[in-house]
């Protein structure tokens, strides 16, 4: 993600010093920080203490662990695998590609990489550099390779993050999460993108800043009928001409890449014809056809003229070819609830939108500046608008008790009680609602030498209708204590 020009990252020096505590270690060869970086995880079993560390002149970046902790780690691994390795499998782990070398120095196992010394230098590697770490560990405790980690499609991502890291963490300044709930905050809809149109028929398309979004529709090609949920349908985007655009796209795991369906179609608009709404569509009778299908079994791209037939109803559009081998029928994006149009939905967020411990059992999407709330259902995902949100919530949790976080919570600390686990914390931050129920992530929290560790513990899940699914580590593996 761009974030500008990259600047010396010296400027930056202030900001590393108050912001994350680094300061001059006593040889005079690194700044160095204990709450900068992390090792280890949920899939390593513990977070260790860490020291993240960069040379005075900002092109070294390295982060490390004490010997004593990693090892304590390695021991507890052995517990749930007895085929889990030793340190050394973690030292070797990245000499298959010389980005990454580890090195012991005072009792601390330090894993580095050089850096270019400006602040795209240290964002881009400061989430390599801790992957990297978290890989090397994960191979002694699965007892893998460079070679076979890279075989597994998860641990290949993994890999390909470490080593060719794409994105940047935002360590500096305003963050791009910052301004977006600074602006979702100050927002107000620009007036010329506030659409009065009470139906589909009377929508306006006189200018790109009213374009039609997130509309669902019917596609039926040579038969075969397909839905999808975010056709959009923009005019005078810089042409005469009406756009239709909708796209299917689905994470193929098999092939590791996007099974795409991606129609385009463009409606020239002659220069006797005024197209202002909706309504007026029917007088185009000629469209271009793009269409770009990949997955497993096809890679195509068509590209053809069609005549076409449009009518307009109060609240559908459909467009026909003349030969009748493609119809798309185009309904009016509306709230599941009360019904008006996704372009009229109120912004301002509900009053328990900051929480009301029902569980976020609930999307939001504020693409486009229409604040929506997305529900999966058991007959598919349904859309409300922000006045509607809070009456469905509270309907599902009439029929769905669970469904509140406090008893959720309660019951499922009662429950680890009675199983013996009442030495484990519930992780107060980390109590997610999923589809259908809630998970909680636990943990308990040890010292070392004077030392934090935290040990992730397992994760029960509680359904909206109170099944419980313990899916804790067993208590010798809770209970275990390194020697040192």
């Amino acid at each position: 993600m761009s974030r500008g020009e990259s600047k010396p990252l010296s400027s930056f020096l202030t900001e590393l010093q108050t912001k994350y505590n680094f300061e001059t270690e006593p040889t005079k060869q690194w700044l160095v920080s204990e709450r900068f970086a992390d090792v280890g995880g949920l899939d390593c079993y513990e977070w260790l203490p860490t020291m993240a560390r960069l040379s005075l002149d900002f092109s070294r970046y390295e982060i490390g662990t004490r010997r004593d902790d990693l090892e304590g780690l390695l021991a507890l691994a052995k517990i749930l695998n007895p085929d889990a390795q030793e340190l050394d499998k973690v030292l070797s782990f990245w000499k298959v590609n010389p980005k990454y070398t580890f090195k012991e120095e005072g009792g601390w196992i330090f894993i580095g990489t050089d850096i270019e010394p400006t602040d795209e230098g240290l964002e881009t590697h400061h989430g390599s550099i801790m992957t990297a770490y978290g890989l090397a560990i994960k191979s002694a405790i699965v007892n893998k390779t460079y070679e076979q980690m890279l075989a597994d499609k998860r641990h290949k991502d993994w890999i390909r993050h470490a080593e060719q890291p794409s994105s940047r963490a935002m360590l500096f300044g305003e963050s791009i999460f910052d301004k977006f709930e600074k602006a979702s905050c100050d927002y107000e809809p620009d007036p010329e993108r506030i659409v009065k149109a009470d139906t589909l028929e009377d929508f306006p398309l006189a200018t790109y800043k009213t374009s039609l979004n997130f509309a669902q529709g019917t596609l039926i090609r040579d038969g075969q009928s397909k839905e999808f949920d975010n056709i959009s349908v923009d005019a005078y985007n810089g042409r005469p001409e009406v756009y239709i655009c909708t796209s299917d796209t689905n994470y193929n795991n098999e092939r590791e890449a996007w099974d795409r369906d991606t129609v385009r179609l463009i409606l020239p608009i002659p220069g006797d014809v005024q197209i202002k709404k909706f309504a007026d569509l029917p007088q185009l009778s000629y469209a271009k056809l793009e269409e770009e299908i990949e997955n497993s079994k096809v890679q195509q791209k068509n590209i053809r003229d069609m005549d076409v037939k449009i009518s307009v109803e109060t609240n559908l559009m459909e467009l026909k070819s003349k030969d009748g081998s493609f119809v798309l029928t185009i309904r009016t994006p509306k709230c599941d609830g009360c019904g008006i149009p996704v372009w009229k939905f109120p912004y301002s967020q509900p009053s328990f939108f900051a929480g009301s411990g029902t569980g976020n059992f609930y999307e939001t999407n504020t693409s486009l500046g229409i604040l929506r709330f997305l529900v999966d259902t058991e007959t598919g995902e349904k859309t409300y608008c922000a006045d509607c949100i809070e009456g469905v919530t509270d309907k599902y949790v009439d029929d769905h008790p669970y469904a509140h976080e406090k008893l959720a919570r309660e019951t499922a600390r009662r429950l680890m009680d009675s199983m013996g686990y009442k030495d484990v914390q519930i992780w107060e931050d980390q109590v997610w609602h999923i589809r259908d129920g809630w998970e909680f992530f636990t943990k308990i929290e040890y010292e070392r030498k004077g030392r934090k560790v935290i040990r992730h513990t397992g994760i029960p899940t509680l359904t909206d209708n109170g099944h419980f699914e313990p899916n804790m580590f067993p208590r010798e593996y809770v209970e275990f204590r390194y020697k040192v």
